[in-house]
């Protein structure tokens, strides 16, 4: 323990309350987050996290930003291993967002509880902007095509991509395969999207 509270007067101390408190909302939900709760389970005075988070909503920021960034990481990487057209590249970002959700749903709420986060944050807002960047990017390439802005497009994207990962996360829909296509559910909604714009 001695050694652990070294590194923590080292400058480590925020990563780990960052990582403790994302272990929390993995088992427990945002609701399970506290302050007190993640010093606890770190092993620190219940004092020593204010010195990073003032409160419960500057550490829940932290904690989305640090999400969002992770995310945009990810498909940074896969955007780069590819060369394909248009199609894949936005079959790569909604899979990628998709996957996450499904895979990592109390990190994924996390990111949309605009009552728990500092919404105005400056890290919050560029780690966010690094994805949809991305995806305005990958839009951009049928600019000339389309009748509807790319801004358009990437709004009307990423609100179906948020819908149908919401309703699989609270049941209302469950994973199934296209009636027509075969292709997976939500393979087929983006090729929707895709033909739909392409149309434009």
């Amino acid at each position: 323990m001695a050694s652990t509270k070294s590194a923590y007067h080292h400058g480590n101390l925020r990563t780990e309350l960052i990582n403790t408190a994302l272990s929390i909302v993995d088992n427990d939900g945002v609701e399970g987050v506290s302050i007190r709760k993640v010093a606890r389970e770190l092993g620190v005075a219940h004092s020593a996290p204010v010195n990073h988070f003032r409160d419960k909503k500057a550490l829940l920021t932290a904690l989305a930003t640090k999400v969002f960034s992770d995310i945009a990481q990810t498909l940074r990487q896969q955007l780069l291993d590819s060369e394909g057209s248009i199609a894949q590249k936005v079959h790569i970002i909604s899979n990628t967002l998709v996957s996450f959700g499904l895979e990592q749903p109390h990190r994924y709420r996390l990111l949309w509880r605009g009552d728990c986060l500092d919404n105005d944050n400056a890290e919050l807002i560029e780690a966010m902007d690094s994805i949809y960047d991305q995806l305005i990017a990958a839009l951009s390439e049928n600019h000339d095509q389309a009748i509807q802005s790319v801004e358009s497009q990437a709004i009307a994207l990423w609100s179906l991509l948020h819908g149908y990962v919401t309703m699989r996360l609270d049941g209302i829909l469950v994973a199934k395969q296209d009636e027509s296509s075969g292709l997976d559910r939500q393979s087929a909604i983006v090729d929707v999207f895709l033909n739909g714009i392409m149309a434009g």
